[in-house]
């Protein structure tokens, strides 16, 4: 270290005039040869005049001797070009690297304080946390600001939406939220009509009031449930030539995220005109960015609004379902754990440990607390409630996951809060073993892009066939198998308003002495013939959605909507 220090000049500046010494720009002999003084060869020897110039000139070819000086001045012209533009490279390079050098490193404290206020975090991206505001003013919406009764604005469509919940509440049967996450209309909104078509007025039998009594049967018991019929109409019956299937359905709570700002009028005439979240609550989201969970976290506000809603799903706008509503509704509710992998056992599954920065150890998210899962996930209740209540490992990620180049931080970050956060904070809680350890909700196909992309393979008009859609649901995984025969019987498991006052008018289930009320459970017993419909789960590691599928394939995809979803708006119900 001491000889270091006795040396006049560093290093750098040394071997830069060694280069220009080389290249001929700097004489050894020069001004500047006390910097090179003790480290050169001998002194620079002039050349000798050749014998063989004299002899050219006295044999009188003094043309030719002189020729071929021109051409050996010419080419030292083009070298010494040659040796300017090396220096110049050089110099540009040395200087160049002295900036960055201090730029990037030597004064990184100074030009890029890493410790910032939650706080000012926080206000720089207009969104704070937690959600809980959200909460009470969807509630406040959706009950027509504090009264049931009371006049919705009509530009948010929350007035309808509160007719959607009436059925859930009189039969106390649970639903589950879809929620979209998009910046542009859903691409296959046709074959999402006929879905939810599939859906309308369908009432199930295992859940709620009609649940009970079917588990009384399987009992012995005989409970005892007055219901209302007309109660019963004004509550569930439902316009089968409505032009909107959803307003028109019961067993699933339709959210959509449109990135703030964005128009609404994309909207116009869509079936999902009236799930539109209202602006004021929207997130300037951007792709890759924290941004992301705040409007997940907006959009499981606006679900957990609705007491009854025990599920709640991801959607993108590319997502097809590959099943029935009715085969996707029994599914998730029969799954007790959360569809994310919040688990580091998985065997085959890369955690992208790279993404895990010193600074993220240092707030105490370890290597053993660090998750990845597909970002379309299937949320329990309870863990939507641990997702929007959540600021510790909220604070960590939004501000340490960045995905790009950030001039403000000077730092470079590969991380992805819409990939890591939900199953890390499930994880810091203790809760990976009430994850299915998967996370495959949706399908997709990362085979036919390169490694290093961004996105899964887009489907094109010409992928779309039976034999793909077939694929998507990967009967050769254990569990998968028998999932369209499945579907095909699950006729029995839900019913309708009108199915239920027709058989009560001439059922043993009427009771005059009550003032016309129905016995529930008798109504029930005689609906379903005494019998129990069962349900055969499928794995969970059998999708129900699939995407990436774009614009140009929504013909072909509905043209498949009722093959793949059992005769949309056919079934038969008991």
């Amino acid at each position: 270290m001491e000889k270091k220090a006795t040396r006049r000049v560093p290093w750098l500046v040394w071997m830069l005039a060694r280069f220009l010494a080389a290249v001929g720009l700097v004489s050894r002999s020069s001004r500047f040869s006390w910097m090179t003084r003790g480290r050169c060869s001998s002194p620079r020897r002039l050349p000798k005049v050749k014998d063989s110039d004299l002899d050219l000139v006295q044999m009188g070819r003094e043309s030719e001797l002189r020729e071929w000086k021109a051409k050996l001045r010419r080419d030292l012209y083009v070298l010494r070009l040659i040796k300017g533009c090396l220096a110049v490279s050089a110099v540009g390079l040395v200087v160049g690297g002295l900036y960055v050098y201090r730029q990037g490193f030597g004064n990184y404290r100074r030009l890029c304080p890493k410790q910032r206020s939650y706080t000012e975090t926080l206000a720089g991206n207009g969104f704070m946390t937690p959600y809980e505001p959200y909460i009470g003013a969807f509630t406040e919406l959706m009950s027509g600001h504090g009264g049931r009764d009371a006049t919705q604005d009509p530009e948010t469509g929350l007035n309808v939406r509160r007719l959607q919940h009436t059925c859930a509440e009189a039969l106390k049967f649970e639903q589950v939220g879809l929620l979209f996450l998009t910046h542009e209309p859903v691409k296959n909104e046709a074959a999402w009509r006929k879905w939810f078509e599939g859906a309308r007025g369908r009432i199930p039998f295992g859940h709620g009031r009609l649940g009970k009594c079917l588990n009384g049967i399987g009992a012995g018991g005989n409970p005892v449930d007055l219901m209302d019929m007309s109660g019963l109409m004004g509550a569930c019956g439902v316009d089968q030539e409505a032009a909107n299937p959803i307003e028109s359905q019961f067993l699933f709570d339709v959210w959509v995220h449109l990135k703030k700002g964005e128009d609404s009028k994309m909207f116009r005439g869509s079936i999902f005109e009236s799930s539109l979240i209202p602006d004021q609550y929207r997130v300037d989201s951007t792709w890759g960015g924290h941004s992301l969970i705040d409007a997940t976290r907006v959009l499981f506000a606006a679900a957990l609004a609705n007491p009854f809603v025990s599920k709640m799903v991801l959607v993108s706008d590319s997502d097809v379902p590959l099943y029935g509503p009715l085969m996707v509704y029994k599914q998730l509710l029969s799954e007790p754990k959360s569809r994310v992998n919040a688990c580091n056992t998985t065997t085959g599954w890369d955690r992208d440990l790279y993404r895990l920065r010193h600074d993220f150890i240092e707030e105490g998210i370890s290597e053993e607390l660090w998750r990845k899962s597909w970002q379309w996930t299937a949320l329990e209740r309870r863990h939507v409630h641990l997702v929007v209540q959540d600021t510790y490992v909220d604070e960590i990620f939004r501000s340490l996951c960045r995905p790009r180049w950030d001039a403000e931080w000077c730092d470079f970050r590969v991380c992805y809060s819409d990939e890591h956060y939900i199953p890390t904070l499930l994880a810091k809680h203790g809760l990976d073993h009430e994850t299915d350890c998967s996370g495959e909700l949706t399908d997709r196909d990362w085979s036919r892009v390169a490694p290093t992309s961004a996105h899964p393979y887009e489907y094109k008009a010409n992928d779309i066939s039976e034999e793909l859609f077939e694929s998507l649901r990967h009967p050769e995984r254990k569990g998968c198998e028998q999932a369209m025969e499945i579907q095909s019987g699950l006729s029995g498991h839900f019913t309708t308003a009108d199915r239920l006052v027709a058989k009560a008018s001439q059922g043993r289930a009427w009771r005059p002495s009550e003032g016309g009320r129905v016995d529930t459970c008798q109504l029930v017993r005689d609906v379903t013939f005494n019998r129990i419909p069962s349900y055969l789960p499928l794995n969970s590691r059998c999708p129900l959605l699939a995407r990436k599928f774009s614009r140009e394939t929504a013909d072909l995809v509905d043209a498949l909507a009722g093959w793949m979803y059992g005769e949309v708006g056919r079934v038969d119900v008991p």
